[in-house]
């Protein structure tokens, strides 16, 4: 399944990017000893629109249930309701990046589609990709 929507593949785009953003930040504050202090990026909120999309996108493999996905990505049961259905509008970018990485093992192919994607976009704006996480 591949994105068809512009403005909801850009989101996605933005969602891929933040998540790996997060990951590296994360990552090389663990090696200088301050993954205490990862409070400013774990306080951005990912739009929970993506955030259903992807959990849908997880359940219609029929690889997870919803607890499936809470148990695997350790984040508590009513969180991934909550946001399956819509009822909370407010996922952080943590609970985001972890439903990403479940999102992109069970539909590998969107990570080549996604990498495509922001190839190609960084071609045509070389100037304008530092802004693509600001424009909606």
């Amino acid at each position: 399944m591949l994105i068809t929507d512009s403005k909801m593949e850009r989101k996605i785009l933005r969602a891929f990017l933040l998540a790996y953003l997060y990951q590296t930040v994360c990552e090389q504050l663990v090696e200088k000893g301050q993954e205490e202090n990862n409070y400013f990026m774990e306080s951005y909120i990912m739009d929970s629109t993506v955030v259903r999309f992807l959990i849908q996108s997880i359940l219609e493999t029929n690889e997870y249930t919803l607890e499936g996905i809470a148990r695997y990505t350790r984040i508590p049961f009513d969180i991934i309701f909550e946001a399956a259905c819509g009822i909370k509008n407010q996922v952080s970018i943590g609970t985001s990046v972890k439903i990403m990485n479940l999102f992109l093992q069970v539909k590998p192919d969107m990570m080549q589609h996604l990498v495509k994607k922001l190839l190609t976009f960084k071609e045509k704006n070389p100037a304008l990709f530092s802004f693509f996480l600001l424009e909606e």
